[in-house]
């Protein structure tokens, strides 16, 4: 999976949120939700029609990031306990890469772990 992808769990009593793909390929992929609610932290919104899988505004749960082994999520979706869903647009999901790293919310662990991809020659 690539980073914008999106999964839903094929039962959803296992989780019901939309799950999105945060991190680029490799050993270990950075996930997070969206769910509609808020529990009152201070999270990104991703609003009505900026993805086509959500219908309600949803609130992305930095405090629910997830770092997981990349051949597991494709193992989990080979054997059909996720599906995949709609992809990000570029714009949302930098928005959501964004903020993650900025939320005191998001576990100490992920951003230790995980930094978008500078060009080379940045700083």
């Amino acid at each position: 999976m690539n980073p914008g992808d999106t999964f839903r769990f094929t039962d959803p009593r296992d989780e019901p949120h939309l799950w999105i793909v945060l991190s680029e390929p490799g050993r270990v992929a950075v996930i997070v939700s969206a769910s509609p609610k808020n529990l009152g932290l201070d999270l990104p919104i991703i609003e009505p029609g900026e993805h086509p899988s959500l219908s309600l505004r949803s609130f992305v749960r930095c405090d629910r990031a997830r770092l997981v082994a990349a051949d597991g999520l494709q193992q989990t979706l080979d054997r059909g306990v996720i599906h995949q869903s709609h992809p990000l647009s570029p714009g949302l999901l930098a928005r959501i890469r964004a903020a993650i790293l900025a939320s005191e919310h998001t576990p100490g662990e992920i951003k230790e772990v995980w930094q978008p991809t500078r060009p080379r020659g940045g700083r």
